[in-house]
């Protein structure tokens, strides 16, 4: 089986975002409700969004502003982080 294609776009602003694989994002990354990634997920610039499942590694060169993050891996911001509740999986 075949690992899908990473997901990129230069800046993305919708209601909704899933992804099975890896997202890259250049630029901000702005969503009404729900981020779903089933790998990494790489945001340069600010993420904002109701909820945020990760199952990889979650890295934002901005700010993050999320009420729920759901992380499979890793977390790295490298600007300002407000997260009203968050879980933390995996073995990292």
């Amino acid at each position: 089986m075949t690992t899908p294609a990473p997901f990129l776009a230069k800046k993305l602003k919708r209601k909704q975002f899933a992804s099975t694989g890896d997202a890259h994002i250049q630029g901000d990354l702005l969503i009404t409700n729900q981020v779903i990634i089933g790998g990494d997920l790489l945001v340069d610039g600010n993420l904002e969004a109701e909820e945020v499942f990760c199952l990889g590694k979650l890295t934002v060169t901005g700010d993050l502003r999320v009420q729920s993050l759901y992380e499979g891996q890793a977390l790295d911001c490298a600007g300002d982080v407000d997260v009203e509740f968050m879980i933390k999986t995996g073995c990292n």
